[in-house]
Protein backbone atom coordinates (compact mmCIF):
# COMPACT_ATOMS: atom_id res chain seq x y z
CA UNK A 1 0.00 0.00 0.00
CA UNK A 2 2.82 2.76 0.63
CA UNK A 3 0.74 4.29 3.11
CA UNK A 4 1.99 3.44 6.32
CA UNK A 5 -0.92 3.73 9.09
CA UNK A 6 -3.89 6.36 8.92
CA UNK A 7 -5.23 8.39 11.53
CA UNK A 8 -8.86 8.71 10.36
CA UNK A 9 -10.96 11.62 11.54
CA UNK A 10 -14.14 12.93 10.08
CA UNK A 11 -16.59 16.03 10.71
CA UNK A 12 -19.50 16.99 9.56
CA UNK A 13 -22.84 18.88 10.25
CA UNK A 14 -26.05 16.64 10.35
CA UNK A 15 -29.06 19.09 9.16
CA UNK A 16 -32.92 17.58 10.10
CA UNK A 17 -36.59 18.76 10.46
CA UNK A 18 -39.14 17.25 12.69
CA UNK A 19 -43.11 17.80 13.57
CA UNK A 20 -44.28 15.82 16.52
CA UNK A 21 -48.10 15.53 17.82
CA UNK A 22 -49.42 12.88 20.38
CA UNK A 23 -49.33 9.77 18.31
CA UNK A 24 -47.29 10.61 15.47
CA UNK A 25 -43.90 11.85 14.73
CA UNK A 26 -42.33 12.77 11.54
CA UNK A 27 -38.36 13.69 10.52
CA UNK A 28 -36.53 13.83 7.29
CA UNK A 29 -33.00 15.30 7.13
CA UNK A 30 -29.50 14.32 6.28
CA UNK A 31 -26.73 12.58 7.50
CA UNK A 32 -23.62 15.14 8.58
CA UNK A 33 -22.71 17.10 5.52
CA UNK A 34 -18.94 16.80 4.59
CA UNK A 35 -18.84 13.27 5.56
CA UNK A 36 -17.41 11.13 2.92
CA UNK A 37 -20.78 9.86 2.06
CA UNK A 38 -24.28 11.51 3.45
CA UNK A 39 -27.39 10.31 3.11
CA UNK A 40 -31.09 11.11 2.92
CA UNK A 41 -32.36 10.29 6.57
CA UNK A 42 -36.14 9.99 8.38
CA UNK A 43 -38.70 8.23 9.72
CA UNK A 44 -42.52 8.40 10.39
CA UNK A 45 -43.58 7.06 13.93
CA UNK A 46 -47.42 6.20 14.72
CA UNK A 47 -48.42 5.13 17.83
CA UNK A 48 -51.90 3.95 18.89
CA UNK A 49 -53.79 1.42 21.02
CA UNK A 50 -55.79 -2.00 20.71
CA UNK A 51 -57.46 -1.91 23.99
CA UNK A 52 -55.55 -2.69 26.39
CA UNK A 53 -52.09 -3.38 24.57
CA UNK A 54 -50.25 0.03 22.81
CA UNK A 55 -48.78 -0.49 19.81
CA UNK A 56 -46.08 1.00 17.60
CA UNK A 57 -44.92 1.45 13.71
CA UNK A 58 -41.79 3.15 12.89
CA UNK A 59 -40.77 3.34 9.15
CA UNK A 60 -37.65 4.62 8.85
CA UNK A 61 -33.96 4.95 6.98
CA UNK A 62 -31.61 5.53 9.85
CA UNK A 63 -27.04 5.77 9.37
CA UNK A 64 -25.56 3.11 11.21
CA UNK A 65 -23.13 5.20 13.88
CA UNK A 66 -20.96 2.20 14.72
CA UNK A 67 -17.85 3.29 13.14
CA UNK A 68 -16.13 6.10 11.20
CA UNK A 69 -16.64 3.31 7.83
CA UNK A 70 -20.47 2.84 8.61
CA UNK A 71 -21.41 6.16 9.40
CA UNK A 72 -19.40 8.38 7.19
CA UNK A 73 -17.37 5.81 4.95
CA UNK A 74 -13.96 6.61 3.90
CA UNK A 75 -11.60 6.92 1.01
CA UNK A 76 -8.22 4.67 -0.19
CA UNK A 77 -5.51 7.16 -0.39
CA UNK A 78 -4.47 4.67 -3.32
CA UNK A 79 -7.22 3.90 -5.74
CA UNK A 80 -9.43 6.95 -4.76
CA UNK A 81 -12.42 4.78 -4.07
CA UNK A 82 -15.00 5.68 -1.45
CA UNK A 83 -17.06 3.29 0.52
CA UNK A 84 -18.84 2.97 3.55
CA UNK A 85 -22.32 5.19 4.54
CA UNK A 86 -24.09 2.66 5.73
CA UNK A 87 -27.96 3.41 6.29
CA UNK A 88 -30.78 0.84 7.53
CA UNK A 89 -33.90 0.95 6.24
CA UNK A 90 -37.18 -0.42 7.16
CA UNK A 91 -39.84 -1.10 9.53
CA UNK A 92 -40.13 -1.69 13.06
CA UNK A 93 -43.48 -2.75 14.88
CA UNK A 94 -44.13 -2.60 18.73
CA UNK A 95 -46.45 -4.14 21.33
CA UNK A 96 -47.14 -3.25 24.62
CA UNK A 97 -49.10 -4.11 27.54
CA UNK A 98 -49.21 -2.36 30.49
CA UNK A 99 -51.78 -0.94 32.73
CA UNK A 100 -49.44 0.30 35.57
CA UNK A 101 -50.32 -2.64 37.11
CA UNK A 102 -48.47 -5.56 38.77
CA UNK A 103 -47.25 -7.11 35.80
CA UNK A 104 -46.61 -5.14 32.36
CA UNK A 105 -44.57 -6.86 28.76
CA UNK A 106 -43.91 -6.02 25.55
CA UNK A 107 -42.32 -6.83 22.11
CA UNK A 108 -40.51 -5.77 18.85
CA UNK A 109 -40.05 -6.85 15.14
CA UNK A 110 -37.40 -5.11 13.04
CA UNK A 111 -37.00 -5.82 9.03
CA UNK A 112 -34.26 -3.95 7.67
CA UNK A 113 -32.27 -3.43 4.51
CA UNK A 114 -28.49 -2.24 5.37
CA UNK A 115 -26.34 -0.46 2.65
CA UNK A 116 -24.18 1.82 1.61
CA UNK A 117 -22.07 3.26 -1.26
CA UNK A 118 -20.22 0.46 -2.68
CA UNK A 119 -21.12 -1.57 0.52
CA UNK A 120 -22.12 -5.43 0.71
CA UNK A 121 -25.82 -4.81 0.83
CA UNK A 122 -27.31 -6.80 3.90
CA UNK A 123 -31.21 -8.06 5.29
CA UNK A 124 -31.43 -8.02 9.11
CA UNK A 125 -34.44 -9.34 11.03
CA UNK A 126 -34.60 -8.49 15.27
CA UNK A 127 -36.77 -9.73 17.26
CA UNK A 128 -36.99 -8.08 21.47
CA UNK A 129 -39.50 -9.17 23.49
CA UNK A 130 -39.72 -8.72 27.36
CA UNK A 131 -41.67 -8.79 30.81
CA UNK A 132 -41.54 -7.67 34.24
CA UNK A 133 -42.72 -7.51 37.38
CA UNK A 134 -43.38 -4.79 40.19
CA UNK A 135 -42.65 -5.87 43.57
CA UNK A 136 -42.80 -2.07 44.84
CA UNK A 137 -45.60 -0.36 42.85
CA UNK A 138 -46.22 2.62 45.12
CA UNK A 139 -46.59 6.35 43.84
CA UNK A 140 -43.16 7.08 45.08
CA UNK A 141 -41.40 4.23 44.80
CA UNK A 142 -40.79 1.15 42.71
CA UNK A 143 -39.00 -2.13 42.33
CA UNK A 144 -39.11 -3.84 39.25
CA UNK A 145 -37.59 -7.19 38.08
CA UNK A 146 -37.76 -8.50 34.75
CA UNK A 147 -36.56 -10.52 31.74
CA UNK A 148 -35.21 -9.45 28.22
CA UNK A 149 -34.66 -11.11 25.29
CA UNK A 150 -33.84 -10.55 21.89
CA UNK A 151 -32.73 -12.96 18.53
CA UNK A 152 -31.22 -11.24 15.38
CA UNK A 153 -30.17 -12.42 11.76
CA UNK A 154 -28.03 -10.93 9.20
CA UNK A 155 -27.80 -12.76 5.43
CA UNK A 156 -24.28 -11.37 5.50
CA UNK A 157 -21.33 -10.93 7.27
CA UNK A 158 -20.90 -6.88 6.19
CA UNK A 159 -18.96 -6.27 9.56
CA UNK A 160 -15.39 -5.66 8.28
CA UNK A 161 -13.66 -3.52 7.27
CA UNK A 162 -11.78 -3.71 3.94
CA UNK A 163 -13.58 -2.60 0.63
CA UNK A 164 -17.05 -3.63 0.26
CA UNK A 165 -17.46 -3.79 4.11
CA UNK A 166 -19.93 -1.84 6.22
CA UNK A 167 -17.71 -1.59 9.24
CA UNK A 168 -20.81 -3.14 11.36
CA UNK A 169 -21.12 -5.66 13.79
CA UNK A 170 -23.30 -8.45 11.64
CA UNK A 171 -23.40 -11.91 12.95
CA UNK A 172 -25.59 -14.40 11.67
CA UNK A 173 -27.33 -15.36 14.22
CA UNK A 174 -27.07 -13.19 17.38
CA UNK A 175 -29.10 -14.38 20.68
CA UNK A 176 -29.16 -13.12 24.39
CA UNK A 177 -31.11 -13.41 27.36
CA UNK A 178 -30.98 -10.25 30.01
CA UNK A 179 -32.59 -10.29 33.81
CA UNK A 180 -32.67 -6.53 34.61
CA UNK A 181 -33.80 -5.38 37.99
CA UNK A 182 -34.78 -1.64 38.48
CA UNK A 183 -35.49 0.65 41.81
CA UNK A 184 -36.45 4.07 41.71
CA UNK A 185 -38.01 6.68 44.57
CA UNK A 186 -38.84 10.15 44.99
CA UNK A 187 -39.43 13.01 47.33
CA UNK A 188 -40.60 16.38 46.46
CA UNK A 189 -37.04 17.38 45.19
CA UNK A 190 -35.36 14.61 44.72
CA UNK A 191 -35.47 11.32 42.93
CA UNK A 192 -33.09 8.40 42.55
CA UNK A 193 -33.16 5.69 40.08
CA UNK A 194 -30.62 2.54 39.70
CA UNK A 195 -30.84 -0.09 37.18
CA UNK A 196 -28.51 -3.52 37.32
CA UNK A 197 -28.77 -6.55 35.22
CA UNK A 198 -26.83 -9.68 34.41
CA UNK A 199 -26.96 -11.51 30.88
CA UNK A 200 -25.86 -14.32 28.13
CA UNK A 201 -25.58 -14.28 25.24
CA UNK A 202 -24.95 -16.92 22.14
CA UNK A 203 -23.71 -15.70 18.36
CA UNK A 204 -22.45 -16.71 15.12
CA UNK A 205 -20.56 -14.92 12.62
CA UNK A 206 -20.61 -16.72 8.63
CA UNK A 207 -17.40 -16.78 6.27
CA UNK A 208 -17.00 -13.17 3.92
CA UNK A 209 -14.69 -12.37 1.03
CA UNK A 210 -12.52 -9.72 1.55
CA UNK A 211 -14.21 -7.70 -1.55
CA UNK A 212 -17.65 -8.76 -1.39
CA UNK A 213 -18.61 -6.18 -3.91
CA UNK A 214 -15.51 -6.78 -6.21
CA UNK A 215 -15.30 -9.85 -7.65
CA UNK A 216 -12.46 -8.93 -9.53
CA UNK A 217 -10.57 -7.48 -6.33
CA UNK A 218 -11.52 -10.64 -4.69
CA UNK A 219 -10.10 -12.69 -7.88
CA UNK A 220 -7.13 -11.12 -7.57
CA UNK A 221 -6.75 -11.70 -3.68
CA UNK A 222 -7.39 -15.00 -4.50
CA UNK A 223 -4.36 -15.77 -7.13
CA UNK A 224 -1.84 -14.16 -4.64
CA UNK A 225 -2.53 -16.33 -1.85
CA UNK A 226 -0.51 -18.83 -2.52
CA UNK A 227 2.33 -15.91 -3.13
CA UNK A 228 1.58 -13.52 0.81
CA UNK A 229 0.11 -16.08 2.43
CA UNK A 230 -3.46 -14.42 3.44
CA UNK A 231 -6.25 -16.04 3.14
CA UNK A 232 -8.36 -13.49 1.68
CA UNK A 233 -11.91 -15.04 3.18
CA UNK A 234 -12.46 -13.91 6.84
CA UNK A 235 -13.04 -17.05 9.13
CA UNK A 236 -16.60 -18.05 9.94
CA UNK A 237 -16.61 -18.00 13.76
CA UNK A 238 -19.02 -19.87 16.70
CA UNK A 239 -18.03 -17.85 19.48
CA UNK A 240 -20.27 -19.75 22.09
CA UNK A 241 -21.48 -18.11 24.90
CA UNK A 242 -20.75 -14.54 26.63
CA UNK A 243 -22.02 -12.87 29.97
CA UNK A 244 -22.15 -9.87 30.74
CA UNK A 245 -23.39 -7.55 33.61
CA UNK A 246 -24.63 -3.76 33.95
CA UNK A 247 -24.96 -0.95 36.62
CA UNK A 248 -26.33 2.33 36.19
CA UNK A 249 -27.58 5.08 38.45
CA UNK A 250 -28.92 8.37 38.38
CA UNK A 251 -29.93 10.99 40.57
CA UNK A 252 -31.90 14.67 40.46
CA UNK A 253 -32.17 16.94 42.73
CA UNK A 254 -33.88 20.27 42.61
CA UNK A 255 -32.48 23.07 44.41
CA UNK A 256 -34.73 26.15 43.20
CA UNK A 257 -37.30 26.50 40.97
CA UNK A 258 -36.90 25.62 37.64
CA UNK A 259 -33.09 24.53 38.91
CA UNK A 260 -31.99 20.85 39.21
CA UNK A 261 -28.62 19.12 39.38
Amino acid sequence: CGSGSLAQLEKGVAFSAGLERQDLRVDVGTSPAGFAVVNFVGGLLYRGDLGPLSYSVDASRRPVTSSLLSHSGTTDPNTGRTWGGVVATGVRLGLAADSGGEYGAWGSLGLHRLGGRNVLDNDRAQLMAGGYRRLINEEDRQLTVGVTGMHWRHSENAGEFTFGHGGYYSPGKYSSLALPVTYGLRTARTSFAVRASVSVAWSELERAPYFPTDPGLQAQAVALAPVNGIDPWYPASDEGRSYGRALGAALEHQLLPGLFV
